[in-house]
């Protein structure tokens, strides 16, 4: 499967038969960069509903959720990550941007080599709706650059973790680009199994026509509007257990998913449709016999 490189509108499509690379690439040999550490920060603190839980609950909601899943899967095939081993893969958030993501894992090849951007590798494929300016690979990038998708309403990035790889989310991380104008204030993290059906699991606004609502987000906003500003967003599991009874009865197992996208659902903070951001992770529990090397 191969991704347009050309600028423009409705490119970086996913399609389901999107292999990972399963061998490693020296970094050095392809140009790759070292790891560069972020700043340790806490989780953003929100008053909205569905604010992120504490670094200690997203830890009880992955140990959780392994069980349930490694029970409710027992003998799977596809429950399996080493021949050996049966049951889930846990990312567990510690900090913005640290190195225990789901993204951070594959762009180290299960943490057994130096960072390399996982688009770059062949571990994942980014998708964008359109480019505006910078790569898609920068949404997966550790630096912070200038990345934004063109002036088109409903604008989104996304990740496809490719073929044998699920993952269920508890949640996901994300950084402005490099400047304060043409800020995400509003917008969905949508997730699939196939890209045939999209499941909103989070939605955040930070920008209304209700005056006292914009006055009781404001902090958050100027927050949102720091040049390379990191926020962690917390994903409601009951959310995710409802998306997995509706699997119930199909021949298809729900071991998580496959495909993550953020879409932008209003204007930015300078009135555009341009979605700009510069890096994303997520965590959560894996699923699939792709996630070791």
């Amino acid at each position: 499967m191969h991704y347009s490189q050309t600028v423009g509108s409705n490119i970086f499509r996913p399609t389901p038969d999107y292999v990972p690379s399963r061998s490693y690439q020296s970094p050095e040999k392809h140009g790759g960069n070292q790891l560069r550490r972020s700043a340790e920060k806490p989780f953003n603190s929100s008053k909205q509903f569905g604010s992120p839980p504490s670094a200690n609950q997203n830890l009880q909601n992955s140990q959780m959720l392994s069980s349930n899943y490694t029970s409710a899967n027992s003998g799977k095939k596809e429950g399996q990550l080493t021949p050996n081993r049966k049951g889930p893969l846990s990312f567990v958030y510690k900090h913005d941007f640290d190195e225990a993501g789901a993204l951070f894992y594959l762009g180290t090849y299960g943490r057994q080599n130096n960072w390399r951007n996982p688009h770059e590798a062949g571990q994942i494929q980014v998708f964008f709706s359109s480019l505006g300016k910078g790569t898609v690979a920068d949404f997966v990038g550790r630096d912070c650059v200038n990345c934004r998708t063109l002036n088109e309403p409903d604008s989104f990035m996304g990740v496809d973790l490719g073929v044998g790889r699920f993952l269920i989310p508890t949640c996901y991380t994300i950084r402005n680009r490099n400047s304060n104008h043409h800020v995400l204030l509003n917008w969905v993290l949508e997730a699939s199994v196939d890209t045939k059906e999209w499941f909103v699991i989070d939605k955040r606004t930070h920008f209304t026509e209700d005056a006292e609502f914009n006055r009781m987000t404001a902090a958050t906003r100027e927050d949102l509007k720091q040049k390379g500003y990191m926020s962690t967003w917390g994903i409601d599991e009951n959310q995710i257990e409802k998306i997995r009874r509706s699997y119930d009865g199909s021949v298809h197992r729900f071991l998580g998913f496959r495909y993550f996208r953020i879409t932008q659902v209003d204007k930015n903070s300078s009135g555009s449709f341009n979605l700009a951001l510069s890096g994303f992770e997520v965590y959560g529990v894996a699923f699939g016999e792709n996630w070791t090397f």
